[in-house]
């Protein structure tokens, strides 16, 4: 398993599927989501996800939505930043949230399993999550 060095440089999603205990497959995100996930080599990390179809222009104004619009948005989409390192021994990738869309992340390490294939990075157990991103 390659070093965290791999792992620099700016992804885009391409793939964001799970599934349940019966093995069912969800996007979350719908089936075309949009997403970045940037790494650098001080060992911080952002990502973004955005659900499609986009959501509509808040009826109020661009920063007042509604009480069911904030919570569509925040179904919507998904950020955080914070630092990562990378476990190659167990094929893992250390993350440490500093800020998250997320409050059960902030500062609790997430041990997520990946794999490098050519040009993606695969993050995830291939049972009940995946995330595909490929870098350019």
């Amino acid at each position: 398993m390659k070093t965290a060095t791999a792992l620099v440089g700016t992804w885009r999603l391409v793939e964001h599927v799970s599934w349940d205990a019966k093995g069912s497959l969800s996007h979350l995100f719908g089936p075309h989501p949009l997403g970045y996930m940037i790494f650098d080599q001080g060992g911080h990390f952002s990502v973004q996800i955005m659900r499609t179809p986009l959501l509509a222009p808040f009826a109020s104004g661009p920063e007042q939505p509604t009480p069911n619009e904030a919570c569509e948005l925040l179904k919507a989409y998904y950020g955080a930043f914070g630092t990562y390192a990378v476990d190659p021994a167990q094929a893992v990738i250390i993350f440490r949230a500093e800020g998250a869309t997320r409050p059960d992340l902030i500062g609790k390490d997430v041990r997520l399993p990946y794999r490098l294939a050519d040009d993606c990075l695969i993050i995830g157990d291939e049972k009940t999550f995946r995330r595909v991103w490929q870098q350019f």
